[in-house]
């Protein structure tokens, strides 16, 4: 489907840089995955932080800056994405797993897609290997509040807005 504009390094890097421009500043962001046609990301706005606008931005830059890169004009992501809310524990994890199995899933070799876990989730147990080798049961909690992602807080989970996100390019070959 598209073009698979994002097989390359380079291009990919572009959208992993765009994807973790705002992380801490605007947005946490737990994980995504960069593939050749798309991407899926677990974001979680700050207060007061549109999750349209942080889509617009980062799309919008990615696509000038590897338009510009590849010396191309025109559109690079399609226009719709789509998120849905992430409403519990076991559903953040089903989550994880989707976007770090992404690229094993579609059969790609391991060069072909980029993985991130945030670094405080990977601290405190919750890596790619882990959901991946389904040994959930000795996972620590991993607590979000509104101050965001505090896997040693002992305070309730608060579960804001967390989307999983997906794009896919329309570069058209010339």
């Amino acid at each position: 489907y598209g073009t698979c504009a994002l097989r390359s390094p380079e291009l990919r890097t572009i959208v992993q840089q765009s994807l973790l421009h705002y992380h801490g500043l605007e947005c946490d962001v737990g994980c995504f995955v960069v593939m050749p046609n798309h991407w899926h990301l677990l974001i979680r706005p700050h207060a007061g932080v549109s999750l349209e606008d942080l889509l617009r931005r980062i799309k919008g830059y990615s696509a000038w800056k590897i338009n510009r890169t590849s010396a191309r004009q025109g559109v690079f992501w399609g226009q719709e994405s789509y998120d849905r809310l992430v409403r519990d524990a076991s559903h953040l994890i089903a989550v994880m797993r989707y976007i770090v199995l992404n690229g094993r899933k579609a059969g790609l070799p391991s060069t072909e897609f980029t993985v991130w876990v945030n670094p405080d989730w990977e601290a405190s147990g919750w890596t790619a290997d882990a959901v991946i080798v389904d040994v959930l049961i000795c996972l620590p909690p991993l607590y979000i509040n509104d101050a965001g992602c505090n896997p040693r807080s002992p305070q309730e989970l608060t579960w804001l807005v967390c989307g999983l996100l997906k794009s896919r390019n329309t570069f058209e070959a010339e």
